[in-house]
């Protein structure tokens, strides 16, 4: 979790949130895409979606007796106001997805909420790539908090790399390797099939235009 949390999105994301007391925390996690993964959302509930949210939600969390539960999920409409500026408003669409019952544990996620504070160290405009003063980990299983600590920039960022080591030992990281070289061969198929994948004839009258 602490690697994935990067992969994906080639924009900033806007985050979930975490709600402690009185303070909101911004997410470089999201554990409802494991809920997802299993349980799509229709694709009448999330009609728009925007580069800088591809999932097409966004989950308020909070810790309640050490549970992880979805306080509310909303998604982002977008309209045209009066002046004619795009706008955009959230609106909630927890009952859909959960129903009536409130605070929906996460008894399905396991991996570490990341919540970055402080300054920005260094930019990165893709996905939750960008690095911060400091961060505070809640390693949550089955949906249960089971430790948490906070860590200064450099700290996590060794931690990741420990992780990305071990992490490069398993099939699980083969496997999202060869997906991702997967996509970039279809990717560049589609390219050069758009804007060089000229027919034999097409060639054929090229060759001969040059030639005069």
């Amino acid at each position: 979790m602490l690697l994935k949390c990067n992969f994906g999105y080639a924009t900033g994301q806007i985050p979930d949130y975490l709600i402690q007391g009185k303070d909101t925390l911004a997410l470089h996690s999201n554990p409802l895409e494991a809920y997802f993964k299993d349980k799509p959302l229709k694709d009448e509930i999330i009609n728009e979606t925007s580069t800088a949210l591809w999932r097409g939600y966004i989950a308020y969390f909070q810790i309640i007796d050490n549970k992880l539960v979805v306080q509310d999920i909303y998604k982002q409409d977008y309209f045209v106001d009066s002046n004619g500026k795009n706008q955009g408003k959230l609106t909630s669409i927890y009952d859909i997805v959960f129903g009536q019952r409130k605070n929906f544990e996460c008894d399905f996620y396991n991996g570490v909420l990341i919540s970055p504070s402080g300054e920005i160290l260094n930019y990165v405009h893709m996905g939750y790539s960008s690095t911060y003063e400091n961060y505070h980990l809640f390693e949550i299983k089955d949906g249960n908090l089971v430790n948490q600590k906070n860590l200064y920039g450099e700290e996590f960022t060794k931690l990741k790399l420990q992780h990305f080591e071990h992490f490069k030992k398993t099939s699980e990281y083969k496997t999202m390797l060869d997906e991702m070289i997967s996509s970039f061969k279809e990717m560049d198929e589609d390219i050069s099939h758009s804007f060089g994948g000229l027919s034999k004839e097409e060639k054929k009258k090229r060759r001969e235009n040059n030639k005069k």
